[in-house]
Formats: C-alpha cells, structure tokens, sequence
C-alpha cells in the first residue's frame, strides 16, 4: 500500500459509496471497510474551479454518512468529475445517445481531466480532511469508441466510460489511474495516516479527547 498506515488500522472505516471499482481499490490497497452510501444531490455547485467541486461534493457524502454513525468509524466521501477540453463538466450519460455526445463528440482522440474529491470524517469527533486529485486522459478515436458505446459499459460512470473497462477506451494517461478509476488511493491513504494520527495525539495522556 503507498504510505504508511498503522496495521491493523485502528479506526473502523466506512465507504460512503455504492460504486464497486472504489470498493474494489480499497480492497486491493488492503484496508478492510464497510460499505453505507449517501444519498446526496451531485449537481456541481456553480462558480468553483473543478477541483473545488469534487472537494465539496465528497465533504457533502462523507458528512451524510457520518451523520448516521453512532461509534468511533472514520467515513470516507468520494466525487468524480470529468472535465471536457471545453471546461464542461460531465457527468454519467442518461442513455445512449447522451453516451455517444460525450464519447465521440466531446471526448473522442482529445486530452481532457479527470478530478477526483475524497474527504474523511471522524463521526464521533468531527475531524475531517479532504484533497482534490487530478490526472489527464486522452481518449481512443471515434472508431474506437463507437463499439465501446454500443458495449454499454458506459453506464453508471463520470464522462461516460471507464479506464478499467476491457478493451479500454483510453489512449492514454498522465497521473494517478486509480483516480480516473475513480478513488486515488495514494490521496485516501494520505487522509488515513492523518486521521490516525489526530486520534492518537487525542487519546495520548494529557489530552482531551472528545466523549
């Protein structure tokens, strides 16, 4: 795993996600977790830079999911955004024909940037910490990506296609692939090392921690 956690972990953490490919990279990455999504409103506040966004959109799920947790779990929040080489922010395709705009209209043979948001709550304390992780990503041409709209492994994904997806409709990558997958982990493990070392510096003698 990148960086250096505590093993065991210390602290229970709690997915505040549905999406199977981020459940699957924090299994990869070895961190055991359970799984409690939020049911949060996802349209982009308007007048923030992208990063922002995502950053404000993950605080927003991991707050939901903390709100209903009544021990000591650490929830962690997550929010992709695709942004077009217009600036267009796009998010998962209604149907095919919104699939088809983004992938052969807007995206096909271009460089565009994928923003990933995660933030970690301590439910019972309140800590939090949150980062925005951003890699670019250059798409397959139209020829390419006509097959991949017709496969419909386009759904239930930001920008309307996945990085994992075989064959794949990317070209090319520049940055973390986990956060165009959709959870950065190096970022995650990041927030992890910091949440475990408040909570230590909490319980040390001297200090008061929170009942």
């Amino acid at each position: 795993m990148p960086g250096s956690l505590p093993a065991p972990f210390p602290l229970p953490i709690v997915l505040a996600s549905a999406s199977p490919r981020r459940q699957a990279l924090l299994r990869a990455a070895g961190l055991d977790f359970r799984v409690a999504p939020a049911d949060v409103d996802e349209t982009p506040p308007p007048g923030l830079a992208p990063g922002e966004v995502a950053r404000r959109l993950a605080l927003a799920k991991a707050l939901a999911g903390a709100e209903r947790e009544a021990g000591d779990g650490l929830v962690l929040g997550a929010d992709t955004i695709v942004v077009a080489p217009d600036g267009r922010l796009l998010g998962k395709a209604r149907d095919e024909a919104e699939a088809r705009a983004m992938l052969l209209d807007t995206l096909a043979s271009r460089w565009h940037r994928v923003v990933t948001g995660v933030a970690l709550i301590a439910a019972r304390s309140g800590w939090a910490a949150s980062a925005a992780v951003e890699s670019e990503v250059r798409m397959h041409g139209a020829d390419r990506l006509e097959p991949y709209v017709a496969s419909g492994l386009w759904r239930g994904k930001a920008g309307a296609y996945g990085v994992q997806d075989e064959p794949s409709p990317v070209a090319a990558l520049r940055g973390s692939r986990s956060n165009v997958v959709g959870l950065p982990v190096e970022a995650v493990v990041a927030l992890l090392a910091e949440a475990a070392a408040a909570a230590t510096a909490t319980a040390a003698p001297g200090r008061e921690g929170r009942p």
